[in-house]
């Protein structure tokens, strides 16, 4: 008998050592292979994020960084503002995920990009903004030179995903005029603890082996993902929201990145209007666009002809 269950037990601990590594496989693909989160052909998903704009794509380009291919709408303003805004989407989307927020910038006179992450164009893993940064600093480089404009001039949104990789770009382009991170997680340390704990709080334990394959996979260390850290290392204006009933990241993200940041460049918005996941402008246009323009007349009061913008016409 004895015997017996020293066999049984071996089985049972070889059985789950198994299914803690193939859960751990699992997730940590979930999480670093790219794919499409919402069906584009349903009509309240284009309703919310990615309404129509009456301002037609002026071209639709390829920016190349290396092998990776980053397209991008451009929308060319006649206004001449003498100013520019690179929007940047969310996981699972693409350039049309922040369509919506192109008519704040655009009537201030400012020419507007957004592009696609990498991953969703290229076959490369998603590393959480870590990569994707290094993609940013080339669209900004690209996008300096096709309008004529000195990076001074130039601002950055970014919501989620996008969010999250424009606060890692920064200190490495410290010029720029000013960021707005929208629903950015902290790191992705955290973005795997919330994530598992949401689902199966049990699972936690997996995440040193998750953390594993991810860096053995992407390249990239988890610990070295992390908006939080980044925004010590930069001195340019910095707006953070993020919605109070955020289902997916918890807004104590953007708490954490804002403790971290030097407050007399930073500002912190925590949206109280019921809004889920980056639907905070979608929810109530007038009262994000005045949070916006205020930010940017403290911040950057020359930046595009700010005086122009009629909220009503969101």
């Amino acid at each position: 008998m004895g015997k017996f269950l020293r066999r049984v037990l071996l089985v049972g601990m070889l059985v789950l050592v198994l299914a803690y590594i193939g859960i751990s496989w699992v997730v940590a693909s979930l999480v670093i292979e790219y794919r499409d989160v919402i069906d584009r052909d349903d009509l309240e998903w284009q309703a919310i994020y990615a309404p129509e704009w009456d301002v037609p794509v002026t071209e639709t380009v390829e920016i190349m960084n290396g092998e990776r291919v980053l397209v991008a709408d451009i929308y060319d303003n006649p206004a001449e503002g003498d100013c520019g805004v690179i929007t940047l989407h969310g996981l699972g989307g693409d350039r049309a995920l922040v369509r919506q927020y192109g008519p704040l910038f655009y009537q201030m006179g400012c020419d507007v990009i957004s592009y696609d992450f990498a991953p969703r164009n290229n076959d490369v893993f998603l590393t959480y903004g870590y990569d994707e940064k290094d993609d940013l600093s080339v669209v900004l480089a690209w996008f300096a030179h096709y309008t004529g404009l000195p990076t001074e001039q130039i601002g950055l949104f970014g919501t989620s995903y996008g969010a999250a990789t424009v606060l890692q770009a920064l200190p490495e382009n410290d010029s720029i005029a000013w960021a707005i991170a929208d629903s950015s997680y902290a790191s992705l340390s955290q973005v795997l603890s919330d994530q598992i704990n949401m689902v199966a709080p049990p699972l936690q334990i997996t995440i040193p082996l998750i953390s594993f394959i991810i860096e053995e996979r992407t390249g990239t260390a988890v610990e070295d993902v992390s908006p939080m850290d980044s925004i010590t290392l930069t001195d340019v204006p910095i707006l953070v929201i993020h919605s109070r009933t955020d289902e997916l990241i918890p807004f104590n993200n953007t708490q954490i990145i804002y403790d971290n940041a030097k407050p007399e460049t930073t500002r912190l918005i925590l949206t109280d209007w019921g809004s889920l996941h980056v639907q905070s402008y979608y929810d109530d246009k007038i009262a994000y666009g005045t949070l916006v323009l205020d930010f940017l007349a403290e911040f950057a009061p020359n930046f595009g002809n700010q005086s122009d913008v009629a909220l009503q016409d969101l």
